[in-house]
């Protein structure tokens, strides 16, 4: 194990892959490490847009570029709601990331995987009693009085099943009931738990936009149409919300090709907190936010607040990152490894500027004025 407190720190701050992802238990990924200087107004956004109980709330951006701080605001604004006790009694924010799912279906039953692990199903079933035919016919009856008989009879098939398996019958009911959509059943089940809890649902899907990507051509208005299905949903059962990222290329893309949709049900600028292009001075508060996360308590008052860089490496980096805090991250923690490898106290900027670490931490060749 690679020994940090010699720069007084209880680990490295900065991972090399960053990504974001609340329930794995390491703050350098969890999202709880953000620095809400130059962040302040989607922040804001974000929050009106919730307690204004939009269906669908988009966190976008203006940059072209991936890792500009969309998912850690997302992730700011989960863990400000899962922290406040008066927000927790109205709200309970689910965390989705998206991976490979290429259909509705699949990034559905992904969502109701995560339902399932936040005890969602629990408390319909709590509800219910006995998840069969006639009580679920009854339960759901008081909102939903006219239901088909294979959709009650699929809704009980899904609930008699234990956890582990409940997402992947969801996903694979048409196999036993091809009659019965998707969305249908994920919209039945929030009205049961409307019925079971009053508070309402935000699901936080991240990385969105590698979903819509999928949809290429053709597809983006398949797309477009499965946002429709969405949107009744979520007017049908009301108490349900998502909260998704969107990259501007994917945004342009979905509104050329599924634009008349998006205009009837919700367009994306009246629903988005846009997070703006971060400047070097804010990518300097986001490592300091990260290194004093990880500082120890026996840092001696005599040094400055960011060791082992000295007071203007943060900046040269931020300005050398192209405005994004991932490439940033990723500079500072290949520092700190180089620095540790070369037994250095002091990452100043003759270490950096030494071609061969300049190189290859990602920073490229020193340029000739400098």
């Amino acid at each position: 194990m690679e020994e940090w407190s010699k720069y007084y720190l209880k680990d490295i701050p900065f991972k090399e892959a960053a990504f974001l992802e609340p329930e794995i238990n390491d703050d350098r990924l969890n999202g709880r490490v953000f620095s809400m200087y130059g962040m302040e107004e989607p922040y804001k956004d974000l929050f009106q847009l919730i307690d204004l109980q939009r269906s669908i709330c988009y966190v976008r951006s203006d940059d072209l570029s991936r890792g500009t701080g969309k998912s850690a605001l997302m992730a700011k604004v989960y863990w400000d709601i899962k922290a406040s006790s008066e927000r927790c009694k109205l709200l309970l924010p689910v965390w989705v990331s998206v991976h490979d799912f290429r259909t509705i279906n699949q990034l559905m039953g992904r969502v109701v995987d995560t339902l399932v692990f936040a005890g969602l199903m629990d408390i319909i079933k709590r509800a219910l009693g006995t998840p069969d035919y006639a009580t679920i016919q009854s339960f759901l009856g008081q909102r939903k009085p006219q239901c088909i008989p294979s959709e009650i009879s699929a809704l009980a098939s899904i609930l008699s099943l234990p956890k582990e398996s409940l997402a992947w019958k969801y996903i694979n009911i048409r196999r036993t009931y091809p009659t019965i959509g998707n969305v249908e059943l994920f919209t039945d089940l929030m009205i049961m738990f409307s019925l079971s809890d009053t508070r309402r649902v935000l699901v936080f899907i991240d990385q969105f936009e590698e979903y819509a990507e999928y949809q290429r051509g053709a597809k983006i208005a398949q797309l477009g149409q499965d946002i429709k299905d969405l949107y009744r949903c979520m007017s049908t059962c009301g108490n349900l919300a998502f909260i998704v990222t969107m990259h501007p290329r994917t945004q342009h893309d979905f509104e050329n090709r599924a634009g008349e949709i998006i205009k009837t049900y919700g367009e994306i600028m009246e629903n988005a907190a846009t997070v703006p292009k971060l400047e070097p001075k804010h990518l300097v508060k986001i490592a300091e936010a990260y290194i004093h996360h990880y500082r120890t308590e026996e840092f001696p008052k005599g040094l400055n607040d960011v060791y082992p860089f000295a007071d203007d490496v943060l900046l040269y980096v931020a300005e050398k990152s192209n405005d994004n805090p991932r490439i940033m991250i990723r500079i500072l923690g290949n520092l700190l490894r180089e620095a540790m490898l070369s037994n250095v106290k002091m990452i100043d900027l003759g270490f950096i500027k030494t071609p061969k670490i300049h190189t290859r931490v990602g920073l490229g060749a020193v340029a000739e004025n400098e």
